[in-house]
């Protein structure tokens, strides 16, 4: 897994353009934010998920940490 960052807009739906450097998802941010008006947040994947457990008990320790 690559080390990746996203834009997510406040009050509007999921982030779905991956960034490759922070630098230019601190871009867009402050592009969105002019066009929006509304708070731009930058945010950094620390981890991935990739199993099925269905309740938090169950998935949490599949959690995997950092850039692989």
């Amino acid at each position: 897994m690559d080390k990746f960052w996203m834009v997510f807009i406040e009050g509007r739906g999921h982030p779905i353009y991956k960034h490759a450097n922070k630098c230019e998802a601190i871009a867009e941010a402050g592009r969105l934010f002019k066009i929006e008006s509304k708070r731009a947040y930058v945010l950094e994947v620390i981890g991935y998920h990739d199993s099925t457990g269905s309740a938090y008990h169950e998935s949490i320790g599949t959690i995997k940490e950092g850039a692989q």
